[in-house]
Formats: structure tokens, C-alpha cells, sequence
């Protein structure tokens, strides 16, 4: 079975190796496992916004480069479309 392939959501790799900043040196920074930054960095999980500003922060850099630029079609099925429900008013 082959294997699915990981959608990217940030760009922190990129960002930190544009910075020549290790990811041992952001987990020792942040006082963070070296884990969690590998799975920031690999996209296995992605850090909340808050944690997006502080990376950001730490690298003086602007919060929008950490992030894949976004498909203005929205034709990426990957991403499942939610569409509010109009509720009628009962009285």
C-alpha cells in the first residue's frame, strides 16, 4: 500500500535552516523536547498560532513565512469545506 503523503501546513523547516538555526537550539530556547520541534518541523503536528508568533519572535522573522502559502481555488480535497448551516427561527 503506498504510503500518503504528508501535506504541508507550515514552513518552519525552510525558515530555520534560512536562519542557520538548528532544532536543538529552538527546543533549548523554548525549554520544549527536541521531539515536538522535529514534529513542528516535519509536519507530523503543527504548533498552535501562539507558538507560530513565538518562533517567529525568536527568529525575527515576519509570522506569515512559517506558514505554506494557502490555494486561493480552494481545490484541495485535503481539506475538508465547512459550510455554516442556516438555521430557520422557530417562534
Amino acid at each position: 500500500m503506498a504510503e500518503k503523503q504528508r501535506i504541508k501546513y507550515n514552513s518552519i523547516k525552510a525558515v530555520l535552516a534560512n536562519a542557520r538555526v538548528k532544532n536543538i537550539d529552538l527546543a533549548i530556547y523554548f525549554n520544549i523536547t527536541p521531539q515536538l520541534v522535529s514534529k513542528w518541523v516535519t509536519n507530523t503536528n503543527q504548533p498552535s498560532i501562539q507558538w507560530l508568533y513565538r518562533i517567529a519572535g525568536f527568529l525575527n522573522v515576519d509570522v506569515r513565512t512559517m506558514l505554506e502559502p494557502n490555494d486561493l481555488k480552494g481545490d484541495r480535497p485535503d481539506l475538508p469545506i465547512e459550510h455554516p448551516v442556516s438555521r430557520k427561527k422557530t417562534d
